[in-house]
Order: C-alpha cells, then structure tokens, then sequence
C-alpha cells in the first residue's frame, strides 16, 4: 500500500512539474511583446488595415465592366398590349423577361486610376499607422518596465540602509549600556530607524504603483501575479561617452520613421485629389450593351392560344444594343472649381504638416542624442561620488565606534551615501532608456535594442 501511494506521488510531481515551470519570469521583450499582442489599438488598426485592403481590391475591380442579369414575370388582366403583336387586346396573358446589360467607363478623367493610387497609398499608410502605434507601445511598456526594476532597486538599497541603521541602533544600546553613550544618542538612532522604516514602506508602495503601471501598458491582468527580471546581467553601460553623429542618426530616422512615412503619404494623397479634382472638369466616355429576350402566353380560358413554344419565342424576341455616352460638364455652380481650390489648400497644408513634424522629429532626436550623453557624463560623476561616499562612511563608522563623531554625524553620512546611490541607480536608467531610444532612431528595434 505504501509503495503505491509513493508511485501515485511521484506521478503527482512529474505532472505538476510543467505547470511550476510555466510560471516563468518575465523579461522586458516578453513585456513588450505580449503589450503589442493584447494591445486593443493596435487591433483595431489592424481591422483597419483589412478594410484597406478591401478598398484596394475594390479600386482594381473598377477597371472592369459592371454586368447585370434581370428575369422578370408579370401578368395581365383586361385590356392589355399583345406582346407578340403589340395591339391592345383583352386576353389575359403571362409574360416572361430576360436580359443582360453591362456598362463600362472608357474616360473619366482618370479618376478611376487615381482612386486606385489613393486606395494603395491608404494601405500602405495604414501599415505605418500600426507601426507606430507598435512603436508606442514597446516605448510604454519598456518605461514602465524599467519603472519597476528602478523601484525594485530603491527598495534594495532602502533595505541594506534600514539594516544599517539597526546595526547603529544596537550599537548604541550596547555603548550605552558600557557608560560611552548617553541616552540622547539612542532616541536619534531610534528615530533613524523610525526613518529608515518610512523609507523602505514608501518604496514598497512606489513598487507596488509601477508593477501596476507596467499591468496597465501590457494590457495584463490587474489580478493575477506578474513575476519580472530584474537581473542587468545583459545590459551593459558603456562609459567611453562616445558622441553620436547627429546628422547620421537624423538621416537614418527620416528613412524609415512611420511619422515621416504618413506625411508623406498624405501630401501624395492630396495631390491625387487634385488631379481628380481637375479631372472633374473633363468629358467622360462610357459604353454599354445589353441583350434581352422573353416568352408570353395566355392564361386561363386563353391558355394556348396561337403560342409559339419557348425557344422559338425566346429566339424569335431576342434583341441587342450597344450605345456610346459622353457627359460634358458645362455649369455646376463653380462646384468643380471651388474643389480644385479646396484641394491645393489640402496640398498646401498636407506639406506644411509634413515640415512640422520632420522639426518636431529633429528636436526629439536631438534631445534625446543630448540626453544620453548627458546621462553617461553624470552616470560616471554619480559612480564617483558613492565611491568617495563609501570611504567617507566607513572611516565615520570606525570614528564612531571609537567616540571621535557622534551618531548624528554617523546618520547624516548615511544618509549622504544612501542619496548619490539613488542618484546612480536614477542615471543608470535615464542613461539606459535615452540609450534605446537613439538606437531606435538608429533604426534598430525596441525589441532587437540592447
């Protein structure tokens, strides 16, 4: 009996196994990734995209001629036009119509062949569109990422300063205890630990905020646990603080940049709207041709009567017409004119807007080049700085642990060494961010970004 139960158990373990790996730890592309998945917008730009592709596909079938079928039925009672001889009568008959007409549009003013470029120009437009709305959403996703593991850190070190400061409280009690501190010395070191306490709750809770900031950019489920990786064994800071070619870098994000692409777009856009603006104002030509036949036949006490059969009718009553149509444009309330002018207007700004945003690019870019640099310099100050803190804290400890300072002298190089800490691990992060997004201008993915 015992041997089965400890079969029964290890079959429990092997298949409980997979579900205790599955909950893995998330990276930052993981984040980025199930974000741009889950992410409504971007579906429904995708949904768009389709609808796209439908007008595309109905700009090509434009091109081609529109037929149409009809079979129609009717009856007739009293005095009545004879089908066969086209006098009236008073037989009640039943009639039978069959046709088939199609059209075509031989000139319109191209307008045909501009809806079609404006149709491919939207798709193409719509695929930018979802880039940048996916570019936006990595950009999110990634801060609030970095959020996190910034806050995982603060707490870190708010934990190693509380520890600090109960080491210094024991300390005290202990010299207290031997005659060497006075009772004043302990209330401060309680109530460094008293601080050190606030500290570390007002982190957890700045933790506990961004975790639900980064829930809410991945679009994840605000109830379930989301376990991330905090480790930076993979990203690197490069310290040589080496400048970046702006003129290069602006270049690179022009070529490919979704913002640069739809401008673009739009000013191809509003000048196929006024070629067909102008179009308008020429003749067009279409031609068309049909074929129809029927049968007749009295009903009731007429059934039959002098009838030829159906495929004699329907042969004997066949007809067919082609007609050739030109419409010309003479007045129409200056209504074409008036669109011709809206049209260059559209053009006008479509290509002023297009101006404004490769400004609004080029100050971005340049910004964020100048952040970077700017962040490295004060990252390799802030590196400095601990390191001269570090020495000055522990040369205070052992002045301390001798009686030469007192504990206030102690805290407050804590609290000095505790302070450019936060300042390295803050320009650590601006440095790593503003980093990803020049290699993003650079044309490099926010998920290929290291």
């Amino acid at each position: 009996m015992i041997g089965k139960i400890n079969i029964l158990f290890c079959i429990v373990l092997v298949l409980c196994r997979p579900w205790v790996a599955e909950a893995q730890v998330w990276s930052m592309e993981d984040c980025m990734r199930y974000a741009v998945e889950h992410s409504p917008q971007k579906n429904i730009q995708d949904i768009q995209n389709a609808n796209a592709a439908l007008s595309q596909r109905d700009a090509v079938l434009a091109f081609l001629p529109s037929v149409n079928a009809s079979v129609g039925a009717s009856t007739n009672f009293g005095r009545s036009i004879n089908p066969e001889t086209n006098i009236y009568t008073t037989v009640a008959n039943f009639n039978n119509s069959y046709s088939v007409s199609g059209s075509m549009s031989v000139f319109n003013g191209f307008s045909t062949v501009n809806n079609l470029k404006m149709a491919r120009i939207s798709r193409l437009m719509g695929y930018e569109q979802a880039e940048q709305i996916r570019d936006a959403i990595l950009l999110q996703t990634m801060q609030a990422y970095f959020n996190v593991i910034y806050y995982v850190r603060i707490l870190s070190l708010a934990e190693e300063q509380l520890e600090q400061d109960r080491r210094s409280l024991h300390q005290a009690k202990v010299q207290e205890e031997l005659g060497l501190k006075g009772h004043a010395d302990v209330m401060q070191a309680e109530a460094q630990q008293a601080s050190g306490d606030l500290r570390r709750q007002r982190a957890e809770n700045q933790l506990r905020t961004a975790l639900l900031t980064l829930k809410q950019a991945m679009y994840y489920p605000l109830e379930d646990s989301l376990q991330i990786d905090t480790s930076f064994t993979r990203w690197s800071v490069d310290l040589s603080s080496r400048k970046e070619a702006l003129e290069s870098v602006k270049e690179t994000a022009f070529s490919f940049l979704p913002e640069v692409k739809i401008s673009e777009y739009n000013i191809r856009t509003a000048l196929l709207s006024l070629r067909t603006a102008r179009g308008d104002l020429f003749p067009s030509l279409s031609v068309s041709g049909g074929y129809s036949t029927g049968y007749s036949t009295g009903i009731g006490d007429n059934r039959g009567y002098n009838t030829a059969a159906f495929p004699e009718q329907f042969r004997n009553r066949a007809g067919q017409y082609v007609s050739l149509g030109m419409s010309v444009p003479i007045f129409n309330r200056l209504s074409g004119y008036s669109r011709i002018r809206r049209s260059k207007n559209d053009l006008n700004i479509a290509r002023m807007r297009h101006e404004q945003t490769l400004r609004e690019l080029e100050g971005e870019i340049e910004n964020a080049v100048q952040d970077m640099e700017g962040a490295i310099k004060e990252y390799i100050q802030a590196e400095k700085q601990v390191g001269a803190e570090e020495i000055a804290y522990s040369a205070n400890e052992r002045r301390y642990a001798e009686g030469l300072i007192s504990i206030l002298d102690l805290q407050t190089s804590s609290n000095r060494l505790l302070e450019a800490k936060t300042e390295r691990l803050n320009t650590l992060f601006q440095y790593l961010l503003k980093r990803k997004i020049v290699n993003y201008y650079k044309g490099i993915s926010y998920l290929d970004n290291e």
